[in-house]
């Protein structure tokens, strides 16, 4: 899955994304860019997952950190929002 799906998902799912504008040099020539995931829960909670690629147009998310967005933003592994109760 492409960064700009996962984004389009997790809209459609009412979280916000908030990019991190500061560069994170890694090594020279190297960059990554960062975001914050947050989404409100039923209850007023909101739950957060930071996440950050290297520079790149249109990056591949890794499947295990499309599990850790799922499991920290209360999420099911087939993008559906889980009973809420926190």
């Amino acid at each position: 899955m492409r960064l700009s799906e996962l984004s389009d998902i997790l809209l459609s799912l009412g979280c916000e994304i908030h990019p991190d504008m500061r560069n994170y040099v890694i090594a020279p020539g190297s960059k990554k860019i960062c975001f914050l995931i947050k989404r409100e829960l039923k209850n007023g909670h909101i739950v957060k997952c930071p996440v950050s690629f290297y520079r790149s147009e249109d990056p591949e998310v890794p499947f295990n950190l499309q599990v850790t967005i799922q499991k920290s933003l209360l999420l099911t592994k087939n993008w559906k929002k889980k009973d809420e109760n926190v």
